[in-house]
């Protein structure tokens, strides 16, 4: 499918994504009736992924990067490439139910606010995952490093990033869902801009949902439409490295949103030692032990 002729475009990353990625491409097929163009970018993967894209599904438009690009990178070659009024966001370890696609692209028709629209995540237990959270601040940094989240989960005021009060089975409007698998209207794309290429695996999604409600857009989470989630298959494979990362992003994220307020910002760098520490600890017991529930 050409990119003048698609109506909705399906952009996914994959990096050594070869357990999951047939059954992913596959599931799309089914998933729509709208004409649609994919665009894969590959983030140097060491494993057969290519191949698979290749071989089985040669409609797909595959950009292969010689090295790891990471998520926004590699997402915004394929956001620059493909084609549609209406985008869709997809990690290649999810499987789509018939008619998804159409049913998100006609939400968006139905909700002229929306700049972008979720489906209900469900995890390979069979339960809907915990895929939506409010917008993070210094309060729920400190409520993390304190442990103050993770005693009071349901509590209104530790528990807030987390969202545990959220209520999967109800359609609503929502700061930031996981771009897992995320419908973007095209106009409200051009409008907001692309993914920030400075937060390279995590919080570019936060970001990009803060920039769209900051414009005036809405996003919505809807029910009625059900994928399923492997959950962090690519990030499994580089675990440690990816603990660092979403703790440099998330003092990232900080220091640009207290951008205007000094006090803010200053307290932001006073805390990033003990963000670092977390890191460590982290790290440490994904390396001893973790690796028993991989």
């Amino acid at each position: 499918m050409s990119t003048d002729t698609a109506d909705v475009g399906v952009v996914v990353v994959t990096f050594n994504s070869a357990p999951e990625i047939a059954a992913c491409l596959t599931s799309i097929n089914d998933a729509a009736t709208l004409p649609t163009h994919i665009v894969v970018v590959d983030n140097a993967s060491a494993d057969n992924t290519v191949a698979v894209i290749q071989e089985s599904f040669p409609s797909v438009t595959l950009i292969r990067n010689s090295d790891n690009r990471y998520y926004a990178a590699a997402s915004n070659q394929a956001l620059r490439a493909v084609g549609g009024r209406c985008i869709l966001l997809l990690n290649p370890d999810t499987v789509l139910a018939a008619g998804s696609i159409d049913a998100l692209a006609r939400f968006l028709d139905e909700h002229p606010d929306a700049a972008a629209v979720a489906p209900q995540l469900i995890g390979p237990d069979g339960n809907a995952q915990r895929s939506v959270r409010r917008f993070p601040g210094l309060d729920t940094l400190w409520y993390d490093l304190t442990g103050l989240a993770f005693l009071f989960p349901r509590s209104p005021r530790f528990g807030r990033w987390r969202m545990h009060d959220f209520d999967p089975k109800v359609e609503q409007t929502i700061d930031q869902p996981m771009a897992s698998c995320l419908m973007i209207r095209r106009e409200a794309l051009e409008q907001i801009g692309l993914f920030d290429e400075r937060y390279p695996m995590f919080f570019n999604d936060v970001d990009l949902c803060r920039r769209a409600r900051a414009t005036g857009y809405t996003i919505y989470y809807t029910p009625s439409v059900q994928v399923r989630h492997l959950g962090g298959a690519s990030i499994r494979r580089r675990k440690v490295r990816m603990i660092w990362m979403g703790h440099t992003a998330y003092l990232r994220y900080l220091h640009r949103l207290y951008a205007d307020r000094p006090l803010h910002r200053a307290c932001v760098w006073l805390t990033a030692p003990f963000v670092y520490l977390a890191a460590i600890v982290r790290s440490a017991w994904w390396g001893a032990i973790g690796r028993f529930f991989r």
